[in-house]
């Protein structure tokens, strides 16, 4: 995956390079010229969010200055739908660089922007909506989230009926939720909304001091993560859990060898935290995740 975004990246700058000489040429017609332009700026910005090459909020706020020119020329609908979801992306490339205030404002102005298109897709909203919401979790803001979260949780309900397990806006949607139950304490409804997410399975369950059923879960989840990089912090979180399952077990030794290597993760993640591991809370582990994965 890493190597394809690092090629999406490449050809988008390659062909942003074509259509500015055209550009400058007067080559082409001129509307489709923007068009492509916007969407080279939109690929780069993605592409650099992932590979962590740099340049995203600023590849984000050209596309977002292409659409906002050519909104103020022609104000033309099918132009606000591209721009709810520019402002989608810079609250991202915000949020990649813990820029809570920003990308919280970006997401707000993205969701009203989908809520003013005209036949808006079918859940168009669903993207900005969970993730203002879970960073109304973060700030402990659980109601403020489930205001947000509600009203898309009933479209997908009415689009993808109740028990749709297929699509990746059921996940969102269904984990976002389940966040908000825990962050509410009404665990069992949580964990109901959580079923397929293993981390967040294993440590319901370890809120239940149901070890032996826990001790499944961080494991699948090890799995799933792979060895992207923007997941580090979340294998060193789950290695730190483990730790904990297996000193509640009186496997020391298990737990002393995944704590160690916690620590070795967690140093590359955040190299001039200096502490020791008896010195950290689980907030220590828990913030350095992407807010996506919290």
């Amino acid at each position: 995956m890493l190597g394809a975004l690092k090629s999406d990246g490449l050809f988008a700058a390659f062909a942003q390079s074509i259509l500015k000489a055209a550009q400058k040429d007067g080559r082409g017609d001129e509307t489709e010229v923007t068009r492509l332009l916007a969407d080279c700026h939109h690929n780069q910005s993605l592409s650099t969010i992932y590979t962590e090459s740099g340049g995203a909020v600023e590849h984000a706020k050209v596309w977002l200055g292409i659409l906002l020119n050519k909104i103020e020329r022609l104000y033309l609908d099918e132009d606000v739908l591209p721009l709810a979801a520019a402002y989608n992306q810079i609250a991202l490339c915000h949020i990649y660089k813990d820029e809570v205030e920003e990308a919280t404002r970006g997401w707000s102005m993205s969701l009203d922007a989908y809520r003013t298109v005209p036949n808006v897709p079918k859940l168009g909203g669903i993207w900005p909506a969970t993730s203002l919401a879970l960073i109304y979790i973060i700030g402990d803001w659980p109601t403020e989230a489930n205001d947000v979260l509600t009203r898309v949780l009933k479209e997908r309900e009415e689009v993808l009926g109740k028990d749709d397990k297929t699509t990746s806006e059921s996940e969102a949607v269904w984990r976002t939720m389940g966040k908000i139950r825990i962050r509410q304490q009404q665990y069992d409804e949580g964990l109901d909304y959580l079923r397929d997410c293993f981390y967040e399975i294993g440590l319901d369950f370890l809120r239940k001091r149901d070890t032996v059923t826990a001790v499944h879960y961080p494991s699948a989840a090890m799995r799933a993560f792979g060895d992207a990089p923007w997941r580090k912090a979340q294998t060193a979180r789950v290695l730190w859990e483990k730790e904990k399952v297996a000193r509640s077990d009186g496997n020391a030794a298990e737990g002393d060898a995944f704590i160690k290597r916690a620590m070795e993760i967690r140093k590359e993640v955040v190299p001039n935290d200096k502490r020791l591991e008896e010195q950290l809370t689980y907030a220590d582990w828990d913030n350095v995740v992407f807010y996506y994965s919290r």
